[in-house]
């Protein structure tokens, strides 16, 4: 039995705080060389930006799939080398950078590498306990920010002179707004909700290596990760699974929503004044074989 399947949660509740790390004196530092490029998709917001010049330069690129603060950080270049789907970086925006998760890919051949659940500043929790009520990011602590510093694995550290984010995450933010409305949803009422969709029982346990694809479980068998929306009824049902990106074969995406649809169990939204409203989940399904 080889296929392993983890299931990893999009939100910041329960997730663990990293002490930050000190940046080395010696960074590579790259200037901003173009504008900010809003891309408004049918199933995410992103704004990006190149820094450096010709072959070496680094794209950044910033997504969101729902509102709130949550960020996904797209850094592409041919300066990195990635060998797996799991990385560890640090990254930081601004202050002293934190240990990250971050998958490794391509696009158009080029190494990428794919940081999700980061924040512009970071949620802290008291030591042993999950975080709650994390208190939003606010504009002027976005326009505040004007450098993001990472390392890649095995690489030296970068400081990408971003200027100040007030304006690109803005873009984001509003973009966003009418990207949950174009499900079918009101962005307002889903900002204001007194509880979310919630799991009946905990997301790891609706996949197993006994969901993974047959001809996948082969030892040379690729890994993936799926990013996911489940839309979610009054009664808690999952309406429908789309998804929203994915670094994977078509038959992991395929295999991601066809499990979730029959497995996926909810307690449903409830509005501000306690009833229960249609809603959405986003989370992240990773496949690997080892």
């Amino acid at each position: 039995m080889r296929a392993i399947v983890l299931m990893c949660l999009a939100g910041l509740i329960g997730r663990p705080v990293l002490a930050a790390q000190n940046v080395p004196t010696k960074t590579i530092e790259l200037q901003r060389n173009g504008q900010w490029v809003l891309d408004a998709d049918k199933q995410y917001c992103a704004i990006g930006a190149r820094f450096g010049e010709g072959d070496q330069a680094i794209t950044l690129q910033m997504y969101r799939y729902s509102l709130g603060d949550d960020l996904e950080v797209r850094l592409i270049s041919n300066r990195f080398h990635l060998n797996q789907l799991d990385n560890i970086i640090s990254i930081g925006f601004g202050q002293g950078p934190d240990r990250a998760q971050a998958l490794g890919g391509s696009a158009d051949g080029v190494p990428m590498m794919v940081a999700p659940n980061l924040r512009l500043v970071p949620a802290v929790a008291a030591r042993g306990r999950e975080l709650q009520d994390v208190p939003p990011v606010t504009p002027e602590q976005e326009e505040a920010v004007t450098s993001i510093v990472f390392s890649a694995p095995a690489g030296p550290w970068f400081r990408l002179a971003t200027g100040s984010l007030k304006y690109p995450m803005l873009a984001l933010r509003s973009c966003t707004v009418g990207l949950v409305n174009s499900w079918g949803y009101d962005s307002k009422e889903q900002a204001a909700l007194k509880t979310a969709a919630t799991p009946k029982v905990s997301p790891e346990s609706w996949i197993t290596f006994l969901d993974t694809p047959f001809r996948l479980l082969a030892k040379d068998a690729p890994s993936g990760s799926v990013l996911f929306r489940l839309d979610v009824t009054t009664e808690g049902k999952v309406a429908q699974c789309t998804i929203l990106t994915a670094i994977a074969d078509e038959r992991l995406r395929k295999a991601t929503c066809d499990v979730l649809s029959r497995r996926a169990t909810f307690y449903p939204a409830r509005n501000a004044t306690g009833e229960p409203v249609r809603s959405f989940y986003v989370n992240r399904v990773n496949w690997k074989n080892g």
